[in-house]
């Protein structure tokens, strides 16, 4: 059967690829996760900017119809009906759809959320690792951490453990890890002398 947390993660994935892809070039070009992350939200933000003007352009005709909008509601006080033709009468004149800002509203949200999924999830949309092997780091993270692999930073988690020399070992013998081994450990997450990889319930207790 399918469920609606299957059609959010499937519209979730259907958008974090191709951001991911975007990602993969900003962190390539600079080499560092923070200013990585920076660079793609300054892309995000730049494919957002036609949605951006259409809604301000939406909000200036509200704006100037809003006198208008007073003057009918005062003028039809208690006619539910007059006030509701009077006000589909300004909307044409004006060329205002009610419902034209919940398109851009609802493309923003989806956008944000392949953003967070894409910040979120490194080994699958920047390492391109299979499920299988994701799903293995990911257990081996849990039981060293003891976040939750159902937690939205296990892999930031994963990586963290992994570039600590201490625990390196207990990722090694994973079947498949091979090279991406090497390429997690030399993995900048470091910005302003944050790692980014630290999760704030177990770093600072919160």
């Amino acid at each position: 059967m399918w469920y609606e947390g299957d059609t959010m993660e499937f519209l979730e994935s259907m958008i974090a690829y191709p951001l991911g892809f975007a990602m993969n070039l900003c962190y390539r070009l600079i080499s560092n996760y923070g200013i990585a992350i920076i660079l793609f939200t300054l892309i995000t933000k730049f494919v957002l900017l036609p949605l951006s003007v259409w809604v301000q352009k939406n909000s200036i005709k509200m704006v100037q119809m809003q006198p208008a909008i007073n003057r009918v509601k005062a003028t039809f006080f208690g006619d539910a009906d007059t006030i509701a033709d009077e006000e589909a009468k300004l909307y044409k004149k004006y060329k205002y759809n009610p419902l034209s800002s919940i398109f851009p509203l609802l493309i923003q949200i989806l956008l944000l959320m392949g953003v967070v999924a894409v910040i979120y999830n490194p080994f699958q949309y920047l390492f391109n690792m299979d499920a299988s092997l994701i799903d293995a780091i990911n257990k081996v993270a849990s039981e060293l951490s003891g976040v939750s692999v159902a937690e939205s930073s296990i892999q930031l988690t994963a990586i963290e453990y992994i570039q600590n020399p201490e625990y390196v070992a207990a990722f090694a013998g994973i079947e498949g890890i091979g090279d991406y081994l090497t390429k997690i450990q030399n993995f900048d997450l470091m910005f302003c002398g944050i790692n980014l990889s630290h999760n704030p319930s177990i770093v600072l207790g919160v």
